[in-house]
């Protein structure tokens, strides 16, 4: 059942409120084979505001994006551990949402309705998109530095150290693709069962991705070999990922290199 929490105030936690919602992304992919469309967007967010799962759909399965930000949602528990979040109750945006939402929340209620917090997060969507196709408005040319206060240069080459170890070990030639995955538990880094997989065994792009999920990791791979130029996918429309990339030096700038 439910944890039927209470607040101070007596009002109902804001984190165990969730809605969910859908809404086109602003960006087209096109394919080349079929007319250029755009994915769906699926949302789930608590009281607070905060963005608890997330998911994008394609055409052919408009609604496995919103299982995708659901399950991403029940499954990530506080600070990464523990056994999952149950919410008191879920809001969605359409009624199509419903028998999604309670199969995977039988004893949750759930209702269509409004929430602000989701209408603020999708009205955010097109200028978040604009951000991310700004060609190199915050990249590393603008940086003086990459240290702050929590990044010293012990700590990047203590980074660099393990990553040099990590590309002499050639992980590229222990998998047989990008699609045998596996999977990464780091309490340090707050990381709680997140998908991994291994790029290079073309010879090239050497690297290791980890998504929070392997719905994430699918998602990516779906969007990625959907779209013709990788780079018109912003950070609004490709899952979270960490990602450690090995390039050849002659491609580093001289600043860098």
């Amino acid at each position: 059942m439910p944890n039927r929490q209470k607040s101070r105030d007596g009002q109902p936690p804001a984190h165990l409120l969730w809605a969910v919602g859908t809404s086109l992304m602003p960006a087209y992919i096109n394919d080349g084979v079929s007319p250029p469309f755009r994915p769906m967007v699926a949302i789930v967010v608590n009281g607070h505001g905060m963005v608890i799962g997330h998911g994008v759909s394609l055409r052919e399965d408009p609604l496995s994006g919103v299982e995708d930000a659901l399950v991403q949602a029940i499954g990530k528990p506080k600070a990464g551990f523990g056994s999952g979040t149950t919410p008191l109750r879920v809001t969605v945006d359409q009624e199509a949402l419903l028998p999604l939402v309670r199969r995977l929340l039988p004893e949750v209620p759930a209702k269509v309705g409004r929430s602000a917090e989701l209408e603020e997060m999708f009205q955010a969507l097109p200028a978040m998109q604009a951000m991310d196709s700004e060609p190199e408005a915050r990249g590393i040319q603008d940086m003086s530095s990459l240290l702050d206060g929590d990044l010293t240069p012990a700590d990047l080459n203590s980074f660099f150290a393990a990553c040099a170890v990590l590309y002499q070990l050639e992980p590229w030639g222990l998998f047989a693709d990008d699609q045998c995955l596996f999977q990464l538990t780091s309490r340090t880094l707050a990381m709680h069962q997140w998908c991994g997989s291994v790029i290079g065994q073309s010879g090239e792009s050497y690297g290791v991705l980890l998504f929070e999920s392997r719905g994430d990791q699918r998602r990516f791979t779906d969007l990625a070999q959907s779209a013709v130029d990788n780079s018109t996918l912003g950070n609004g429309l490709l899952p979270h990922q960490r990602a450690i990339s090995f390039e050849p030096l002659d491609g580093l700038s001289r600043d860098l290199a």
